[in-house]
C-alpha cells in the first residue's frame, strides 16, 4: 500500500511536471534581416557564436527580453509575451536607422572586440596542439630517463670496464642520455608555446 502510494504521487508529480513544460519556440523576424538577436541579456563582444532569428525552451516563460543590433541601425530592446497556447510565437519588427556616428562608430568598434574574441577563442583552441605534441615528447624523454637510468647503473657497477658488455652499456647511456636532453628541449619549447597562444588567447579574448 504504501509502495502504490508512492508510486501514485510520482505519477502525479510527472504529470504537473510537463503541465507546466511547454516546449515554445520565438522567432524573431526584422527588416533588414540577419540583424543580431540576444534573449534575456544583452548582446556580449564575448559572445562569438550570435544568434540570427529564434529561441527554443523547454520550460515556459511567459516574457522574454529581446535585445537587437546591427551596424547602422539603432539598437532595440523591447519584452515579448509568448502565448503558451502556441508551440511557434512570431514576432516581426522594423528596425530604425541610426544616423549618430559616434553611435555607429560604437557599433563598429563592438563588432571589433567581438572579432579579436573570436581570434582569441580559436587561439586558444589552438594551444591545445603543442599541448599534444609536447605531452609525447614528456612521454618520450621519461621513457629515455629510465633507459638511461638503468644503462648507467649497469656501466657504475661492472666488475670490468672496458669490456664489449661495459661498452654496449656506456654507449645506451650515452644515446639516451641525448635523447633525454633533446626530449627535454623540445618538451619545454611546445609548453612555452602552448602557453604563449593560450595568454594571447586570454588577451584578445577578454
Amino acid at each position: 500500500m504504501k509502495y502504490s502510494i508512492l508510486l501514485l504521487f510520482a505519477l502525479l508529480s510527472h504529470t504537473w511536471a510537463l503541465k507546466d513544460s511547454i516546449s515554445i519556440t520565438l522567432h524573431i523576424n526584422t527588416w533588414p534581416n540577419h540583424a543580431e538577436v540576444s534573449f534575456d541579456k544583452k548582446p556580449s563582444h564575448r559572445n562569438t557564436k550570435p544568434v540570427y532569428s529564434s529561441i527554443s525552451t523547454d520550460t515556459f516563460k511567459e516574457n522574454i527580453g529581446v535585445y537587437i543590433r546591427k551596424v547602422g541601425y539603432q539598437d532595440t530592446n523591447f519584452i515579448v509575451k509568448t502565448d503558451k497556447n502556441s508551440a511557434q510565437n512570431y514576432v516581426f519588427i522594423k528596425l530604425n536607422e541610426e544616423f549618430d556616428e559616434n553611435a555607429i562608430a560604437l557599433q563598429h568598434k563592438f563588432d571589433n572586440k567581438r572579432k579579436r574574441a573570436k581570434i582569441g577563442a580559436w587561439t586558444i583552441k589552438a594551444s591545445i596542439i603543442p599541448t599534444i605534441i609536447g605531452t609525447g615528447y614528456l612521454i618520450e624523454n621519461l621513457r629515455s630517463q629510465s633507459q638511461r637510468d638503468h644503462y648507467l647503473h649497469r656501466s657504475q657497477n661492472a666488475v670490468l670496464i672496458d669490456t664489449p658488455t661495459w661498452k654496449k652499456d656506456y654507449n645506451n647511456y650515452s644515446k639516451y642520455n641525448k635523447s633525454v636532453k633533446e626530449h627535454r628541449k623540445k618538451a619545454i619549447s611546445y609548453a612555452v608555446a602552448s602557453a604563449s597562444l593560450c595568454a594571447i588567447g586570454l588577451i584578445l579574448k577578454f
